[in-house]
């Protein structure tokens, strides 16, 4: 397993602690349920109960306060480490153009133009 980078964010990151439920999309097929650690447009820091290896493909439905209905998400593990009992895991979100079957668009819509320090998860 490969550690994580913060000097290859492109975009900054939000704290938020919320669960999210991720599936991966190939071989072998799982479900965990897990915690985000915080958000960005382009991806997620997560906290699961075992790893999940780097390149793998991963649907996650997450809800945000403040935000009506559920986000469903592609991405795609980028990192994967041990932290105390448990495992972070980074995932970048596909955004790819056209792609309707997930709300990858809208959720970059939502957080890509705000300001380090605004956050649209509070009231």
């Amino acid at each position: 397993m490969s550690t994580s980078s913060s000097d290859r964010r492109q975009r900054p990151r939000r704290p938020y602690c919320d669960s999210v439920f991720i599936s991966t999309l190939d071989e072998p097929k799982d479900t965990l349920a897990c915690q985000t650690l915080d958000i960005s447009a382009e991806g997620l820091r997560i906290s699961t109960s075992k790893p999940l290896a780097a390149g793998r493909q991963v649907e996650l439905w997450i809800r945000l306060v403040n935000q009506p209905g559920t986000f469903l998400l592609r991405g795609q593990i980028r990192w994967s480490e041990a932290a105390g009992d448990g495992y972070l895991q980074g995932v970048e979100i596909d955004a790819s153009e056209g792609d309707s079957s997930h709300d990858s668009q809208d959720w970059k819509a939502l957080l890509m133009p705000l300001a380090e320090d605004d956050n649209p998860l509070e009231a």
